[in-house]
């Protein structure tokens, strides 16, 4: 299925607008880096009958994950057993009627950490240490920061080649390689795009403001936050809509800084790379790590004619089934579909 934008709205080939009911499917694989990909943790565990009863259910779209490491084990060699087993899962899709969003994945960055990004890709001189929460590592990690911050800067890999060159690169093959098939209705360019070392500023400017429109002592708070009940509890000060918007309005400026500095001209890099073998599939992008917490996004519109702003669903564990969130929703404001 091919979508169009028509203002606020996503068209299908027959122009009609279309609302999705859609879900995650995502094997996250492993950080071996010898073998196949089924060996490494790629191949997900879901079968047929899973993609059927979700049909059954009335999930009409796939939001399906595929891992940058998988893809290009080596740099510039793409894994083609892996891509044909993601065109099986697309047959599968289109065979119980429902379509599919290709999502590459990251969590933490790097398959050397969580997810995302070859070995090979991940340049730090750091020794990575896991946090008790597996997502704090984004605020907590030298070797997590360092890896961003090459990558933002797009930093030459092996073969002297720029890290999100080979990026654009690897997004190129994966839409000449499957770009045509029925069932692939869009690309998701990068899950929850987070800053590198700039990560503990805007954490540390978050606790700020969350002290200020909560009236408590920052270095209290800031311990709360390190302690998984404590923070829970301190998260429901965010139910109320004054206080979340006061937070989110104060560390705008800092999000919005890093999707404009950083983010759209990757964003930009990688679809000049897709356009050049698919001109019309929608692109869609996503906000960033932060404006997870509900900080306004501040990324400027993409120069292209058929894309969607995408935020990411809720997340669960690696190779499961997350939460739905799939629907196309205007917003006042909004220059293009948001697909949610």
């Amino acid at each position: 299925m091919k979508l169009r934008t028509d203002g606020q709205l996503l068209r299908d080939d027959a122009g009609r607008h279309r609302v999705f009911h859609g879900i995650n499917l995502v094997a996250k694989g492993t950080a071996l880096s010898e073998g196949s990909f089924v060996d490494r943790g790629f191949k997900g565990s879901w079968d047929e009958a899973d993609i059927a009863d979700l049909a059954s259910r009335g999930f009409t779209l796939i939001r399906l994950g595929i891992i940058w490491a998988a893809i290009e084990p080596q740099p510039g060699e793409y894994d083609s057993d892996y891509l044909d087993w993601v065109k099986s899962q697309l047959d599968l899709i289109a065979a119980a009627g429902m379509c599919a969003v290709l999502d590459a994945h990251q969590d933490l960055y790097s398959q050397s950490y969580s997810d995302g990004a070859p070995p090979w890709a991940t340049l730090t001189s750091h020794e990575f240490a896991a946090t008790d929460l597996w997502s704090d590592a984004y605020l907590a990690s030298p070797a997590v920061h360092e890896a961003l911050d090459n990558f933002w800067a797009n930093t030459a890999g092996p073969g002297g080649v720029g890290l999100q060159d080979r990026f654009a690169a690897m997004w190129a093959h994966v839409a000449q390689r499957l770009g045509k098939h029925p069932a692939v209705a869009g690309y998701d360019l990068l899950n929850e795009p987070t800053p590198g070392s700039a990560a503990p500023e805007i954490f540390a400017n978050l606790i700020g403001a969350f002290a200020a429109a909560t009236g408590q002592d920052p270095q209290a708070l800031a311990a709360d936050f390190s302690d998984p009940q404590a923070k829970f509890s301190q998260l429901d000060h965010l139910n109320d809509e004054d206080v979340h918007r006061q937070i989110g309005d104060s560390l705008h400026p800092l999000v919005a800084a890093f999707e404009t500095e950083l983010v759209a001209p990757l964003m930009a890099r990688v679809v000049s790379a897709v356009r050049q073998v698919d001109p019309h599939t929608l692109i869609l992008r996503e906000h960033n790590y932060f404006a997870n917490l509900g900080i306004p996004s501040g990324q400027p519109p993409l120069e292209d004619s058929n894309w969607a702003y995408s935020p990411p669903p809720p997340q669960r564990s690696a190779d499961q089934r997350e939460d739905p969130g799939f629907a196309t929703i205007a917003l006042s404001g909004s220059s293009a579909p948001v697909l949610t």
